[in-house]
């Protein structure tokens, strides 16, 4: 079932509503869609990208012009923080989500937005920019996803946006289950602008599953908490009506 999995997503089939699997990486599954839901998009931008960017390196490369995404599409980046991919000698392209209107020197026809979507502070640098600490509440999470972003977004792209989130527990170690599409997005507000057309649930392992699962282990010992360990992402596609 991975592998077949995976097949769906190296074609031009239908894509599954859940994608898992060892051999399909972030990247990967985020080529796949746009290709699948945005086979016309020329311009794309990614406005919280991180130092890393491990949903679009793999298929970057530099060119005179800038970025360039799988030889197919002008990419464009911005951060809270200077980063490899928004940033050369000369410029640094930083955008505030939370404080649009943007003025970018650029048209995108689609955004993939992928905003700090949990409460818990880890290891990096970015986490203080965006606000990440153990003290950050819901409606931290809530303020990258309010209304005025989205209307921002629907005045600045053409076609949609690909929007990732996923499920968490707050308190960290609690049985208090946060959902991403009823307690964080207002899909009722969203739906003003723009159509959900799909939304996937991608898998993830990695190692840090497995320390996730030693710790709340271990708070479960303790507190007596019973409770699943979430080691899943949601990408939500919309379409601009």
């Amino acid at each position: 079932m991975k592998d077949l999995a995976y097949q769906a997503l190296e074609t031009y089939m239908y894509p599954f509503s859940t994608i898992y699997g060892h051999k399909v990486k972030i990247w990967e599954l985020l080529r796949n869609l746009i290709e699948f839901h945005f086979p016309d998009a020329k311009v794309i931008w990614d406005p919280t990208c991180g130092k890393d960017n491990y949903q679009f390196k793999e298929y970057l490369k530099r060119t005179e012009d800038g970025w360039i995404y799988a030889g197919r599409y002008k990419y464009y980046a911005s951060d809270l923080l200077k980063t490899p991919w928004n940033c050369d000698k000369e410029s640094c392209l930083r955008v505030d989500v939370l404080n649009p209107p943007w003025d970018l020197p650029f048209e995108p026809d689609l955004v993939v937005y992928d905003p700090p979507y949990i409460p818990f502070k880890v290891s990096s640098k970015r986490n203080n920019a965006y606000g990440m600490d153990i003290n950050r509440g819901l409606e931290g999470i809530r303020d990258y996803y309010a209304p005025r972003v989205f209307e921002a977004f629907a005045e600045t792209v053409r076609k949609g946006l690909i929007v990732k989130g996923a499920d968490f527990y707050l308190p960290k170690f609690s049985e208090n289950l946060r959902l991403f599409l009823v307690d964080v997005l207002d899909l009722a507000a969203i739906r003003r602008w723009f159509k959900p057309v799909a939304l996937y649930v991608y898998r993830y392992f990695t190692a840090d599953a497995f320390i996730h699962r030693a710790m709340t282990s271990k708070a479960s010992q303790i507190r007596g908490i019973r409770r699943n360990i979430i080691n899943h992402s949601y990408y939500l596609i919309l379409k601009k009506k």
